[in-house]
């Protein structure tokens, strides 16, 4: 299992446990240009909870290639626990 690192730039003041870097898995990448990714840790925004993360490329013409490992500057959104564990199940 491969862990991935995410530095999180903007919101600017993001802070979890004392840094803006999350580490964690892609749990399944969903096409070239949408990831689920699982963080090793719970994220908390505005009284939401979850691991999960769903991530997009930020510019039009880029997209994951996880062999090769390479920098994506990403948009991403937190995935509900309860959403994620229902829509699994349809994936």
């Amino acid at each position: 299992m491969v862990k991935y690192k995410l530095t999180v730039d903007e919101p600017w003041d993001f802070n979890h446990n004392g840094s803006n870097v999350l580490h964690g898995i892609v749990v399944k990448q969903l096409s070239p240009t949408f990831l689920l990714f699982k963080s090793d840790s719970f994220l908390d925004f505005n009284g939401q909870k979850s691991c999960i993360i769903i991530l997009k490329p930020r510019y039009e013409k880029e997209y994951f290639d996880l062999e090769t490992n390479g920098d994506v500057i990403v948009g991403g959104a937190l995935c509900l626990e309860n959403e994620y564990e229902e829509k699994m199940k349809n994936i």
